[in-house]
């Protein structure tokens, strides 16, 4: 990392990133050596800086030696009046408070405060002070908030510039295809613009981008794993903070339902009774107890039994976020809960379940008879039957409504409502969300499926009608690239192409997928080429999936096939 040596210094060390440069244009020191004790527990300094440039960047020093660090608050006030409390009793029993606030250091908490290294202001943020004026008088305040520990208030320091990084990508969005390895992206620019834009997969820079996209397909990327996608901004020379997103990359699907067995213990079975419902239908069914990507990979459709209250499955983030990738690559997906989308806290996959976010109301255990309803075509109206609770006497049954803008289409409707009590109105319980493609389709409810006391058996096979299964790709397993079929991707995979194209009598190439390099649905003279650039050129791109370090099948609709591929014997 990089620190202020002393004002006006330009800060630009080898091998950190452009948005780490930092050239100090104007600021100030002070060393008002004041007591921060009990009978002194307040101290103030002031600093005036007579530039009037606009803060794009800033760096605050201090310099306080103390028994106990975590006993202190530091506030700094700007000349236009805007204050900041950059600690706020951090750093627990550890002695003094020597460090620089960047907002673009490592995040307090991350490190010790002695790494010698920049700190992110915590909780205030920089970022309201940018576009202010540097002019006037800044003030510190160090209140030390506890009895018996103290310490002296050194000095202290304000380092402000006025070229500062680019303002960030925003709002990205992220979306895997199935079995490709290819992840969609999505964002919007700054006001600002970017003269390019850069483009790094788990820390490395893959591509550079015009500075104007707001639209980029990742190159094949190992299937079945998580991949930290990021995009940075680069104006004048900076680079902006990368925006991220983190995604899990669906295989080829299996030919097996999943069930996620995560409700608790009470008086309904409801992953057995969903076992069973689709095991009638002729589906292969596999149960699960854990929700993770090298657990559930890629099944052909996705069954989330998370149980009703007390004894309801939490969804983490990142099993939210795992659930919306296979969502948005086209894995069907039906999910049961209760106070899944009323108490508990939001994931990802609430952009992809048709249930209106923060709409849903905290139901009771009043839902004693499920009234189906139609929508979009598939009809439940025949359905109605008593319904038999899990938790009797504390099974909240929540009431949903559906969503209107989750990122897979608007066409969410009720397909299971209570009954009405007399002179009363019944409350919807269940949701269909007949999304757009590749989007899986959705089915979420706020009750147990084993404690419908119907035919369990048809309620299965209609929704299996409805949520379909993912499609399992044919054809003959291959690696893209590696023309000559030797199971490796190299030199010889272009020479081989350059034979086919050019040479009378050359050895007859299998799979012109795997010869189909760039995967633009041909073989010719620009395939040997992009081999030749992903061998050679640094962060070049690699061929598409399946390839070159995985054998897969063809995911791409074009004229040429492959016919038999030995390296993936």
């Amino acid at each position: 990392m990089i620190r202020i040596i002393h004002l006006g210094l330009v800060l630009l060390t080898l091998g950190t990133p452009a948005w780490a440069q930092f050239t100090a244009v104007a600021g100030g020191t002070a060393t008002p050596g004041l007591p921060v004790s009990d009978t002194n527990p307040v101290a103030t300094s002031t600093i005036f800086i007579s530039e009037t440039l606009s803060i794009a960047d800033i760096q605050v020093g201090i310099d306080v030696t103390h028994t106990w660090r975590g006993d202190l608050e530091v506030e700094v006030t700007s000349p236009a009046g805007t204050t900041l409390r950059l600690h706020d009793h951090q750093g627990g029993s550890g002695a003094d408070l020597i460090l620089t606030w960047w907002q673009f250091g490592v995040a307090n908490g991350d490190e010790e405060y002695d790494c010698a290294c920049e700190m992110q202001p915590a909780p205030g943020s920089f970022f309201d002070w940018f576009g202010q004026s540097a002019y006037g008088t800044w003030t510190m305040t160090v209140t030390d908030t506890v009895l018996d520990d103290d310490g002296t208030f050194n000095s202290w320091s304000v380092a402000i510039s006025d070229m500062g990084p680019p303002l960030p990508i925003e709002a990205i969005t992220c979306n895997p295809e199935l079995g490709t390895g290819v992840v969609n992206l999505n964002w919007g620019n700054p006001p600002s613009g970017y003269d390019e834009i850069l483009v790094r997969v788990n820390g490395t820079v893959i591509d550079t981008i015009a500075g104007i996209s707001t639209t980029y397909s990742t190159p094949g990327l190992s299937l079945s794993t998580i991949s930290d996608i990021c995009l940075s901004g680069v104006l004048d020379g900076l680079e902006s903070l990368p925006t991220c997103c983190s995604t899990f990359l669906p295989g080829p699907p299996s030919l097996s339902a999943l069930i996620f067995a995560g409700e608790g213990p009470g008086d309904i079975d409801s992953a057995a009774a969903l076992e069973a419902a689709l095991s009638a239908q002729g589906i292969s069914v596999d149960v699960v107890t854990g929700l993770t990507p090298s657990i559930v990979d890629t099944p052909a459709s996705l069954w989330l039994c998370l149980g009703t209250f007390p004894n309801a499955h939490v969804m983490t983030q990142a099993e939210g976020g795992l659930v919306r990738d296979l969502v948005v690559a086209g894995i069907p997906l039906y999910v049961e809960g209760a106070d899944t989308w009323g108490f508990h806290p939001a994931t990802p996959m609430w952009q992809v379940d048709g249930v209106a976010d923060f709409e849903a109301e905290d139901g009771d255990d009043s839902l004693a008879v499920l009234v189906g309803a139609d929508f979009a075509g598939q009809s439940f109206a025949d359905l109605t039957a008593e319904y038999d609770h899990d938790q009797p006497g504390s099974d909240w049954t929540d009431r949903l409504v559906p969503a209107i803008n989750d990122i897979a289409g608007p066409e969410s409707g009720v397909i299971w409502r209570s009954e009405a009590a007399p002179g009363g109105a019944g409350y919807d319980v269940g949701v269909l969300y007949d999304t757009v493609a590749p989007f899986g389709r959705v089915i979420a409810q706020s009750w147990e499926f084993g404690g419908y006391s119907g035919d369990q058996a048809e309620v299965a096979a209609r929704y299996v009608e409805f949520l379909g299964q993912a499609k399992q790709p044919s054809g003959v397993h291959f690696l893209r690239g590696d023309s000559n079929g030797d199971g490796s991707f190299n030199i010889a995979d272009a020479v081989s192409t350059l034979a086919l194209l050019f040479t009378l009598g050359a050895p007859v190439v299998t799979c012109l997928d795997a010869a189909d390099a760039n995967d633009d649905g041909q073989v010719d003279i620009g395939d040997p080429i992009f081999t030749l650039s992903a061998l050679f050129i640094s962060g070049a791109p690699l061929p598409y999936a399946p390839g070159p370090t995985g054998c897969g099948l063809d995911t791409t609709a074009d004229a040429i096939d492959c016919a038999f591929f030995l390296g993936c014997f």
